[in-house]
């Protein structure tokens, strides 16, 4: 190492002489995967503590299904969210973040939905890769609903559900929200009914390198320890409009 490095590196501990770009597969579902300012919760944190760890990040937008195989395939280095355990190829981090997947439908329907078993029978639509994130009850049900459709665009399931084309999406309650305020708000007086009927779901990212994963989760740690997780969630949480 020269001689001048070594004084930037005693001056400056945390300045790395160079700097591995990564590339890492989302989705736009704000707050979470904002695409139109490339950030949110599942790209500032994951940026962060990658940094951290002395890599740069580069994003690449897809829907959630095609980015598990693109990064299982090697030609994308990470990916977040992930939900699913003991996927085959790939090494999940720490949590960073709590999703809450819940079931939306028109109040005006008046359908009683307290379980999945109540899902049977109706319309549902949901994100692309939703079958293989809530469990084998879930397959079940989707394979005796009336119909059952996962869509790659989350912005297109509010206008399904107002429009009455499906009786139910399954979303997460901060991405709905986030969609319907800006498609529907208060120009249609259309009233909502919301069904928590999955538990909170722990996102982590999912890489195809054990080694960066651990420096990752490094990086969030540091994270979480001074404060800075804290404030991203904060500041993401916080400013999204209350569900109309």
């Amino acid at each position: 190492m020269s001689r001048v490095c070594l004084v930037l590196l005693l001056i400056c501990p945390g300045l790395a002489i160079s700097t591995e770009k990564l590339s890492m597969a989302t989705s736009n579902g704000p707050p979470y995967m904002i695409q139109s300012s490339g950030s949110g919760l599942d790209i500032d944190i994951p940026r962060e503590a990658l940094r951290r760890a002395g890599y740069e990040l580069t994003i690449r937008y897809m829907p959630l299904a095609r980015a598990r195989v693109e990064v299982q395939s090697r030609r994308i280095d990470l990916t977040a969210p992930f939900f699913t355990e003991g996927a085959e190829g790939l090494y999940l981090s720490e949590p960073h973040v709590m999703y809450r997947p819940t079931a939306f439908s028109l109040a005006s329907r008046n359908l009683k939905v307290n379980s999945l078993q109540d899902l049977k029978g109706l319309r549902v639509q949901t994100f692309q890769g939703a079958s293989s994130y809530f469990g084998q009850e879930y397959v079940e049900m989707t394979a005796l609903s009336l119909t059952y459709e996962e869509r790659p665009d989350m912005s297109r399931l509010v206008l399904a559900l107002a429009s009455g084309r499906t009786d139910i999406v399954v979303l997460d309650y901060n991405i709905f929200s986030y969609f319907w305020n800006r498609a529907i708000g208060e120009n249609q007086k259309v009233q909502l009914r919301t069904h928590p009927i999955f538990p909170p779901v722990a996102a982590v990212v999912a890489f195809n390198n054990a080694e960066i994963r651990d420096k990752y989760n490094n990086g969030l740690r540091a994270m979480i320890r001074d404060g800075t997780h804290l404030k991203l969630t904060n500041r993401h949480i916080e400013s999204l409009p209350v569900l109309k």
